[in-house]
């Protein structure tokens, strides 16, 4: 056996071997999530951030080993949040916690995640893979070379200009696990400035995110308090106005016709649904990713 792989084992095997109550103990990592960046900034060093759930009275033990590896091999800063079992009774926490998952883009727990000096998230191992020990040293090594090669990159880019930095600025994003790039949309705004006429094929692969970022907020902010409050017409303006002063692509264009249909269909005005959905099918030629979803909203309209 590799001798690497022999040590997870033997790691594995005697955090198993525990008592209860060492069970329950925690990586000597800060619990503290605010003050562990703090310093960690203050260093400009990077920060592990692990997250781990609290389930029958007890805390997954997995990660532990996670934490024992990250720590002896790379001797960064570490924080660790814990959800709590009894969320409703520990509701502060809970937030915190579930701040901070959003925060490194995790969606699965537990999670393991690389975090700059800045506060971004660089890298993140979350779910089965921090169970499995055969995995775990590879996974680690992927989320400290994920931080190098992106603030290499990121700091080539502050000495270079027009389309060198902004593929510097793409080398670094590449480089950071994609549920982590929430984090970056102001860096892939300064790359679609950068490659205005997509000179660099950069543009066309950002601008859709910057986009669904915006068309998200306006649905969130502009359109749902509209429709919650009856006004239907202004609601569908606003979406006409995106669909105006904007480049979609076509599944973005197909759901906002869409979602202009729901609200024609809300007034009663069905027959003008049903032609708003045909436009959106009409747009990708009978086909694209929205193309079913259409075709069945379009069939319960037409047995309204």
């Amino acid at each position: 056996m590799n001798v690497r792989y022999a040590y997870f084992f033997t790691a594995l095997l005697a955090l198993c071997a525990s008592s209860s109550a060492d069970m329950q103990k925690v990586s000597s990592w800060s619990q503290d999530p605010a003050q562990a960046l703090k310093s960690a900034a203050e260093q400009d060093a990077p920060l592990f951030v692990l997250i781990r759930i609290e389930a029958n009275g007890e805390i997954d033990l997995a990660p532990t080993l996670a934490a024992q590896i990250a720590d002896e091999d790379f001797g960064w800063q570490g924080t660790e949040l814990i959800y709590p079992e009894e969320s409703y009774s520990n509701g502060s926490v809970a937030h915190r916690v579930i701040t901070w998952a959003n925060r490194v883009g995790a969606t699965q727990l537990p999670a393991l995640s690389v975090v700059s000096p800045e506060g971004r998230p660089c890298g993140i191992i979350q779910g089965d893979s921090l169970s499995e020990p055969h995995l775990l040293q590879a996974e680690i090594d992927r989320l400290k070379q994920n931080y190098e090669t992106s603030q290499s990159a990121f700091a080539k880019a502050e000495l270079a200009k027009g389309s060198e930095r902004a593929e510097q600025l793409h080398i670094a994003l590449q480089a950071i696990d994609a549920p982590c790039r929430d984090a970056y949309h102001d860096v892939m705004q300064q790359i679609v400035t950068l490659d205005p006429n997509n000179g660099l094929g950069l543009q066309s692969q950002y601008q859709p995110v910057l986009t669904e970022v915006l068309i998200d907020e306006v649905i969130q902010g502009e359109v749902y308090p509209l429709v919650d409050a009856g006004a239907y017409e202004q609601a569908q303006s606003i979406l006409a106005r995106v669909i105006r002063d904007h480049v979609l692509t076509i599944e973005q264009h197909q759901l906002l016709l869409a979602f202009q249909a729901q609200l024609l269909h809300s007034q009663d005005r069905t027959q003008e649904a049903i032609a708003m959905i045909d436009e959106a099918i009409a747009i990708a030629n009978n086909t694209g990713p929205a193309h079913e979803k259409l075709v069945t909203a379009r069939l319960q309209l037409m047995a309204q």
